[in-house]
């Protein structure tokens, strides 16, 4: 049980007399409470009944444990006295297997700590809550080249191992919000780490969506990061712009939001849009890289043009243009 880290917390009670309302937090003589927690945030992971296997067994009998949904609780009475071992299997964590003892007289409180499994390669992130920045528990992440989801039992983190290097959509959703989904380039030789921020359906989410081009040739730029720092949680979630050069993400909060665009790692330039409920507004970048084709400028960052600062200078270049030519016919009348 290398890199499992468990806490077992045994509580032997006296023998409830018949006079007694209650035995101390609701428990009866021979009975078992389980508790399993996620161990980094103390939370109880929810959806354990759906994909995980919880197990109380002896050397005669093996019972499944059925765990409540939300609190991932779980109460058995009426337990013979004797050795008995309380394991945990479930995807995400390192399985936990521990000991318990049920005395002839009492009951018994197990809280059991999950620890993460770690990954050497793939992808992982977690799931926020857009305006409160809290984990959202019983999440679901999907990889949708793949058609794999990761499983409900969670606490607002998802992870998936061994993922072939490429592109891929990955989006995320939750019952009461709207589903988001973002792009990202995965390097199987790591671990890639992204993050969802989710807007709950009652505050009327609304959608930043645009278009990334090369300014020097005016073809879309693919696989440009745009980053999103959502003011409302302080949170930051990326994407990439896919062959045309489009990016859209929705399930956004009302409020201000920084956009960020970077290519080749090097960042452009940035705008702050507010965004309003249920509202999509269309943010597009001309980029400029010195060269033609993608790529660092030598001389410097990559710039993100705004298409109306272009417009203006068309204009004011035109105007200088025309002047010129009359200035000149002018001359050459005299």
């Amino acid at each position: 049980m290398s890199r499992c880290s468990i806490c077992l917390a045994i509580t032997s009670l006296a023998m409830v007399s018949v006079h007694a309302q209650s035995s101390p937090k609701g428990l009866i003589p021979n009975s078992l409470t389980v508790s399993v927690v996620d161990l980094e945030t103390g939370q109880a992971i929810p959806r354990l009944t759906g994909c995980a296997v919880v197990t109380f067994s002896s050397s005669s009998s093996i019972i499944e444990l059925t765990m409540d949904d939300n609190f991932a609780l779980a109460q058995l009475s009426a337990i013979e006295p004797g050795p008995y071992t309380l394991e945990v299997d479930t995807p995400g964590y390192a399985i936990a297997a521990v000991p318990v003892d049920v005395p002839e007289s009492g009951g018994v409180i197990a809280r059991i700590e999950l620890s993460r499994t770690e990954i050497t390669a793939g992808l992982e992130g977690k799931v926020l809550d857009s305006v409160s920045g809290n984990l959202l528990p019983a999440s679901i992440v999907r990889i949708q080249e793949w058609e794999l989801e990761s499983a409900i039992c969670n606490v607002g983190n998802y992870q998936f191992s061994d993922v072939p290097s490429s592109v891929y959509s990955v989006s995320a959703s939750r019952t009461g919000y709207t589903p988001q989904s973002l792009r990202i380039a995965v390097d199987e030789s790591s671990v890639s780490e992204l993050d969802f921020a989710l807007t709950a359906d009652a505050r009327f989410p609304g959608e930043i969506q645009g278009t990334v081009f090369d300014f020097s040739t005016g073809q879309p730029f693919p696989d440009a990061r745009i980053r999103f720092n959502i003011a409302s949680c302080d949170a930051e979630i990326a994407t990439l712009t896919d062959s045309t050069g489009e990016y859209s993400v929705a399930s956004l909060p009302p409020g201000p939001i920084s956009i960020t665009v970077e290519v080749d790692g090097a960042v452009e330039d940035f705008t702050t849009v507010t965004l309003g409920e249920s509202e999509i507004v269309i943010v597009d970048f001309d980029v400029f890289d010195g060269v033609g084709g993608g790529g660092c400028a030598s001389g410097g960052p990559i710039r993100a043009i705004d298409s109306s600062v272009l417009t203006e200078l068309s204009v004011l270049l035109t105007m200088v243009v025309l002047g010129l030519s009359l200035s000149q016919r002018r001359a050459d009348a005299r």
